[in-house]
């Protein structure tokens, strides 16, 4: 079985991903590396939270705190679409959380949004 990797800081762990970080991987808790494969990880309570408020900020609407509460608590399953939602590390070292729209991004994150609130 490989070995889990805990990390606390996001700079550093977005470093170790060497691409985006998808909403599809937090909820797998797995990412893939392109020399080490598949890689898991767990992260400290607090950059769990920041990893959530990231995502949840990027997804906007009404409810986050219930988008929030849905994605820390429950066992969600996983969709293709999540895979356009990432955090990313810029050249500049900033931290920016994103949504790749396809054809419309209205809909489309009203659709995430709906599925993660389906799971509540």
């Amino acid at each position: 079985m490989k070995q889990t990797y805990r990390y606390t800081n996001l700079k550093r762990f977005l470093g170790k991903v060497g691409h985006n970080f998808t909403l599809n991987d937090f909820i797998s808790g797995s990412f893939y590396h392109i020399n080490h494969g598949l890689v898991k990880f767990s992260f400290s309570p607090e950059l769990h939270d920041e990893i959530l408020n990231l995502f949840v900020s990027a997804l906007g609407g009404r409810k986050q705190d219930l988008l929030f509460r849905v994605l820390k608590f429950r066992n969600i399953k996983s969709y293709g679409i999540y895979n356009r939602l990432w955090i990313e590390l810029n050249k500049e070292k900033k931290i920016k959380s994103l949504y790749c729209a396809g054809q419309d991004e209205t809909s489309e994150l009203n659709l995430i949004r709906q599925t993660l609130y389906k799971e509540w």
